[in-house]
């Protein structure tokens, strides 16, 4: 007979856990949202929240916006939630889990679960894996969500408190080492956006290596510093197909590996290395890449994209990274067509006139900003690599 017992487990710690239904151990509260008729109930003290003010995935984050006076709690269905409650989004926002270190009232889109004698944060985890459970068994159903007699007869395994502790103080941990990697990849990024406004305004200037200023910035069009969409070959018997679909923030995700027989009309342009491909529908996304891969294999990319290769005298990296600066996109957006997917073609693209400068300081400017994206992919590799830690630890610590 199985032990009912986790497949990860603290040393110090042995015995089966027990079972039982959620209502046991907890009792429930819903909530409620006040007239907005009203607006003297909107400026109160006492917190109020709606599902969107929650993250996915995190326990301890609550933005708190909006205030209420007790006179909207007496005069709604919102109630004050102890702290160390566990909010639970039933509704709209359905699965987002939180745990409140205040009291505050919440939206009628919340079950929130307020315990006696165990840990806030161990069942707060536990429901990260059993709602999800709830969820799939109403998909496909009129339902969007669960109610309270869902939550309330939900079975769990729960060991003693002492265990609880040690596993909800571990989690934390790992949690708030995401929000660390978090901030670290917002920080760095809005660092960038601001020193790349610096540099393509020419506020922030490199100098030459015997400390003497570059030559002012040329105006060019866009044609006179990159081919746009090269005359190529044939297409190659087979090759990987890179569709609009295929980049994802810079970076390729798996590609289909095609014959040219069955290759779409749209699969036309042959790739080299470092070519830069444009989206050209909804470019507002600059979901552009800078192609750098070194294996022999054939790529080949959709005529979505418009397929750049820098001339003599100008860094391929330089002009990937003026393609993604406001200005650039802004003056793109006014001449695309259409609403819902506003698009620009190749030759519009093409006289578009940017400044640039001498090879050598496009060169430095690449080169540092090239040197922020390393660090950005970095933070956010060591991210991904922790939130599947994370899911790892949640499927083995629990049963």
């Amino acid at each position: 007979m199985k032990n009912n017992v986790p497949k990860l487990r603290f040393p110090e710690f042995s015995g089966e856990w027990y079972g039982c239904q959620l209502g046991t151990i907890a009792k429930f509260i819903g909530g409620g949202t006040p007239s907005t008729q009203k607006t003297d109930f909107w400026y109160g003290d006492i917190p109020w929240i709606s599902s969107s003010d929650l993250i996915e995935n995190n326990i301890k984050y609550i933005n708190v916006t909006r205030f209420i006076t007790q006179e909207a709690v007496n005069n709604s269905a919102t109630k004050i939630i102890p702290v160390n409650s566990i909010l639970v989004v039933s509704r709209v926002g359905v699965g987002k889990i939180a745990v409140n270190d205040k009291e505050l009232c919440t939206s009628q889109d919340f079950q929130s679960a307020i315990l006696e004698n165990d840990n806030c944060y161990f069942i707060a985890y536990l429901l990260q894996i059993k709602t999800q459970k709830l969820i799939e068994l109403n998909q496909g159903t009129s339902i969007k969500g669960f109610v309270k007699d869902d939550l309330s007869s939900l079975l769990i395994d729960i060991p003693r408190l002492e265990e609880q502790s040690k596993i909800a103080d571990f989690l934390i941990s790992v949690d708030d080492k995401i929000q660390q990697l978090t901030q670290k990849k917002e920080l760095l990024e809005q660092y960038k956006k601001g020193i790349v406004q610096q540099m393509f305004s020419q506020q922030i200037r490199f100098k030459d290596d015997n400390g003497n200023n570059y030559p002012n910035w040329q105006e060019k069009d866009l044609k006179e510093i990159a081919e746009v969409n090269p005359k190529s070959e044939n297409l190659p018997n087979n090759f990987y197909y890179v569709d609009l679909e295929s980049v994802n923030n810079g970076r390729v995700g798996t590609l289909n590996y095609i014959n040219s027989n069955d290759a779409p009309s749209r699969a036309q342009r042959v790739l080299s290395k470092n070519d830069i491909l444009f989206q050209m529908v909804r470019p507002y996304q600059r979901n552009n890449l800078l192609f750098s891969v070194t294996s022999e294999d054939n790529y080949v990319a959709s005529t979505g994209y418009a397929q750049l290769r820098a001339r003599e005298n100008y860094d391929y990296k330089f002009i990937f990274q003026m393609l993604l600066t406001e200005n650039f996109v802004n003056t793109v957006m006014l001449r695309c067509t259409g609403t819902s997917y506003p698009a620009i073609n190749s030759s519009d693209l093409s006289t578009i006139t940017i400044k640039t400068p001498k090879y050598e300081e496009q060169v430095k400017i690449a080169d540092f900003l090239t040197s922020l994206d390393d660090k950005i992919t970095q933070v956010n590799a060591q991210l991904e690599q922790t939130k599947l830690f994370k899911k790892s630890l949640l499927q083995q610590l629990f049963i």
